[in-house]
């Protein structure tokens, strides 16, 4: 009784507490207001400094029209580099002059990235002398972790330009240069451009590339164009690359992209666009050139630069969490201040950069004070985004959008921004990624950041999900958060026992847009493809002849690399691309080897290749997933023709913990109990041979009984071992046979029978007398062995199979 009346009152408190904040957040809002109307009236009572007036007004004016930087012609592809008129670039500080090694370095970028910090404050480069700093309190490893960071999101770090206030961040991001004011969209994933690819009637050697001064100009131009049809700011409009047109002489394509802070206006700009590209531009001197027609917009982030002065940091502020006696808890403006014990806080300048008024980073728990909150460092951190599909780059839900709504009406219906009231166990280490920083044994040490943020009351909504501890909240103001501080911890090493990896057996392996997917006999309708595309025969594999494999390893090397710069993680596809050609002459064990290991590597390749052939079959992404043929196809190819099974992996119990929908949950009891309703795993899906692993995960537990399959263990390859990672093949067919619901671990138990059911059409063509046997009325195939797991060739199944036609 006494816990119902606790829950209850705790409910009753936050309720209040909601309404007693949003009520200061107004009177805190009208009160600047206020003052600021007094300012302008009475001078004596704004900035007593007219200098400083003046600078903070240089540092907040508008951003004027992107300038071009950088202009790379070639023969068939010019590509261009934009940025805002105050970004400089800090290149004069990439040489290596005046920087001394010490003497058992072999990795020089870590020391040289230091380096370009060091000249910024006018320090020694001499490493021999002063060697890098390493540790929690230490700057330089801070710096470590930014260029992870920044590398992890696709841009580079940079440490020059001028001093600016962060009132404009977010609009400088949307521009492609993001700083700490803004350095939450970007680990938010929260900037995202619509990029479009217009069809000109424009020759690309004698109208547009003759010259970079030609090239300028027309890229000026084509920005101003469309921000004039659009109504729009020029600084919105970005273009990335020229291409000639080949089979279309006289013709070239224009890739460019809009960008605003707000993602609905961008949404709104992209639809315009695209309603005025169907009825042509005939009006205007430069888009009159662009082909009449539909034209599709994706959407990803193409931030260049992470900027990073020296004078952003502000040491006299920071704090070491580290220290004993602390408390777990603090307030501020009525809210817990959960304190991130363990951690060690580099402080950020931020008291000059958003104005006179400072009460928001107040510590007394005052009226006007922002409650304070975490956000981790990965792509995903905290997000509350469910991705459905793969549209290059983004096709997502916002899982907590609805209850947002009912919490703040119609005000939260827009794209949703997460952080956690919970530094350990709310955003990280689900939500952070580990850097390493090079000691002077020539080994390494493991570090993770974490970004400390004020959040403005009465612009946030609470939730449960999707945070283990605590509350995340949500925010559709970008401008309502301002990181203050940035969190920074060495990693103790991993126990012997890892703890497995939630975003990699929790995904419904079936397509989110069906359910259930199609039935595919053996072979994935994507491998297929990609065999058609390397113009190999049904016979034709890896495994079988070693006369292709260089191609095929090279292919795909070229492959992760042009996927890489697609999603802006080009330093991880290099580093991947060239573990793969190191092992192009070993022979296809070693290469397949090589291939499993970066599979069970947390990267974007596994993302990315699972979440394409999880679309398979659904007619909205068909252009989509065989547009990746060229790209993913290659490796997966490698890593579906596994050398090392001679036979079907028989007799397996294998679990996977998944967290679904109450909609999904209800397509998946409709199947249970029909014994000739089965479905395939359309992409490669991860299961392990531990029940307890898996049941760390989700509201469902599959239960995989497996008769005949072709599943592979990665465990002996595996980064992760203790995961206990079984691999099944894509095509591999199921059969839902029970669904109970464990009311002590308030999760489903989904019973599944995994039968590797065969393609009649391919049977027929390899087996004599349309190669069935007739048993009791009824076609069965009998099978005595197969050869490889997931990749057998038609070779070995034909003579697996007539060998047994002939046996019976």
């Amino acid at each position: 009784m006494s816990d119902c009346f606790s829950t209850v009152w705790h409910d009753i408190s936050r309720r209040r507490r909601r309404q007693t904040n949003s009520i200061r957040s107004r009177v805190t809002r009208l009160r600047q207001w206020l003052d600021r109307r007094l300012s302008r009236s009475r001078p004596e009572l704004g900035q007593s400094d007219p200098a400083a007036t003046s600078e903070l007004l240089k540092r907040n004016q508008p951003i004027s029209p992107l300038k071009v930087v950088d202009i790379t012609i070639k023969p068939d592809k010019t590509v261009i580099s934009m940025v805002p008129p105050s970004f400089k670039s800090d290149s004069e500080m990439n040489d290596e002059n005046g920087i001394i090694y010490p003497e058992d370095v072999t990795d020089r970028r870590p020391y040289q990235t230091v380096a370009r910090f060091r000249k910024a404050m006018n320090q020694s480069t001499n490493f021999h002398e002063s060697p890098l700093v390493v540790a929690d309190d230490s700057p330089e490893t801070l710096l470590f972790g930014l260029e992870s960071f920044a590398q992890q999101h696709g841009c580079d770090l940079s440490l020059s330009g001028e001093d600016e206030g962060f009132c404009q961040s977010i609009d400088r991001a949307a521009c492609g240069v993001v700083d700490l004011g803004s350095i939450h969209m970007l680990a938010m994933d929260a900037l995202l451009t619509a990029n479009f690819q217009f069809t000109m009637d424009l020759d690309y050697d004698r109208q547009i590339t003759s010259s970079k001064e030609n090239v300028e100009k027309f890229v000026l131009d084509f920005c101003k164009a469309i921000s004039n049809v659009l109504s729009c700011e020029n600084n919105n409009v970005s273009v990335f690359s020229i291409e000639k047109l080949d089979k279309k002489p006289g013709r070239s394509r224009v890739n460019f992209g809009l960008t605003t802070s707000d993602q609905k206006t961008t949404e709104q700009l992209a639809s315009s666009l695209q309603h005025q590209a169907r009825t042509g531009f005939e009006t205007d001197a430069i888009l009159k050139h662009v082909k009449q027609g539909e034209y599709e917009c994706t959407w990803k982030s193409v931030v260049s630069y992470l900027r990073l002065q020296p004078l952003d940091l502000a040491s006299e502020f920071n704090f070491d969490y580290r220290k004993s006696g602390l408390p777990k808890e603090l307030m501020r403006e009525g809210y817990p201040y959960h304190l991130p014990l363990g951690w060690y806080r580099h402080a950020l300048k931020v008291r000059d950069k958003y104005g006179d008024d400072t009460t928001w980073i107040g510590r007394v728990n005052a009226n006007g004070e922002w409650p304070i909150a975490y956000h981790g460092t990965k792509h995903s951190a905290v997000s509350g985004i469910v991705e459905h599909g793969l549209l290059y780059g983004t096709v997502k839900r916002d899982a907590m959008l609805n209850e947002a709504i009912r919490q703040m009406g119609k005000k939260a219906n827009a794209p949703g921004l997460y952080v956690a009231t919970h530094c350990d166990d709310g955003a990280h280490p689900k939500y952070t990624e580990p850097f390493s920083v090079p000691t002077s044994s020539g080994k390494s040490e493991q570090f993770c950041i974490v970004f400390q943020c004020r959040v403005e009351p009465g612009q946030f909504t609470t939730h449960k999900e999707p945070v283990d501890v605590g509350e995340a909240w949500r925010i559709v103001d970008p401008k309502a958060i301002r990181p203050y501080g940035i969190l920074l911890k060495k990693e103790r090493p991993q126990p012997t026992s890892m703890p497995s990896r939630e975003e990699r057996f929790m995904l419904d392996p079936i397509a989110p847009k069906r359910p259930c997917g199609g039935e595919y006999g053996w072979v994935s309708p994507f491998i297929k493809e990609v065999r058609k595309y390397l113009n190999l025969k049904v016979d034709e594999s890896p495994s079988q002849d070693s006369s292709i494999v260089s191609m095929i390893v090279e292919k795909a090397a070229l492959g992760i690399i042009e996927e890489g710069k697609f999603l802006k993680e080009l330093h991880e596809a290099e580093k991947m691309a060239e573990l793969l050609r190191a092992q192009k002459n070993q022979g296809i064990l070693e290469i397949w080897r090589c291939c499993a290991r970066l599979y069970s590597m947390e990267n974007f390749l596994y993302k990315t290749l699972n979440a394409i052939m999880r679309d398979i079959g659904s007619e909205e992404h068909e252009n989509i997933w065989r547009s990746k043929i060229g790209t993913l196809g290659p490796f997966c190819f490698l890593l579906w023709d596994c050398p090392f099974h001679n036979r079907l992996t028989k007799k397996l119990t294998l679990y996977r913990g998944l967290k679904l929908t109450d909609e999904q949950i209800d397509t998946y009891q409709k199947m249970c109990g029909l014994p000739h309703e089965y479905r395939s795993f359309q992409a490669f899906t991860s299961c392990s041979r531990n029940r307890s692993r898996a049941e760390q995960f989700g509201n469902v537990l599959f239960i995989m009984e497996i008769q005949r399959a072709f599943t592979v263990d990665l465990t002996p390859t595996s980064v992760y071992p203790d995961e206990e990672e079984e691999l099944i093949s894509p095509g591999v067919c199921f059969n839902v046979r029970q669904i109970e619901f464990d009311k002590d671990k308030n999760k489903y138990l989904f019973y599944l029978t995994v039968n590797q059911r065969f393609n009649r059409k391919l049977m027929k063509s390899i087996l004599p007398d349309n190669g069935f046997i007739v048993v009791g009325g009824q076609c069965q195939i009998v099978f005595v062995c197969c050869s490889i797991s997931g990749g057998t060739s038609s070779d070995s199944i034909a003579n697996s199979l007539k060998c047994q036609h002939q046996h019976n």
